[in-house]
């Protein structure tokens, strides 16, 4: 790839959790000793791998890191107050800091 070319990994290769991996037990557990929620949680970040020579990569690449987790969120988490087809997209900015927008039971 070029120096400006960004790899996307297909959907195929990026982790995903199922919500439905989780023992509900779990999950009635932990909200009633701690108050958590679980959520399934995707994460994109842009990272840069450096030149390896050693693999035919002579200069730096960009590449998209990407997975959607199940995570056990607190009270005090954006996510945690989402129900049903509600959904929310948060943006880590350097000058702003993050930014969220949530959409409150769209229409599908």
């Amino acid at each position: 790839p070029e120096d400006h070319d960004v790899i996307v990994p297909s959907l195929e290769a990026i982790p995903r959790d199922s919500i439905r991996q989780i023992d509900p037990e779990l999950i009635c557990k932990e909200f009633r000793t701690s108050r958590k929620k679980v959520r399934s949680v995707a994460s994109a970040e842009l990272i840069v791998l450096p030149s390896d020579p050693t693999i035919g990569r002579h200069h730096p690449v960009k590449t998209w890191k990407m997975s959607v987790q199940n995570e056990f969120l607190s009270q005090s988490d954006p996510l945690y107050n989402l129900n049903g087809s509600s959904a929310s997209v948060q943006f880590s900015t350097d000058v702003m800091g993050p930014i969220s927008v949530v959409s409150q039971d769209p229409a599908l």
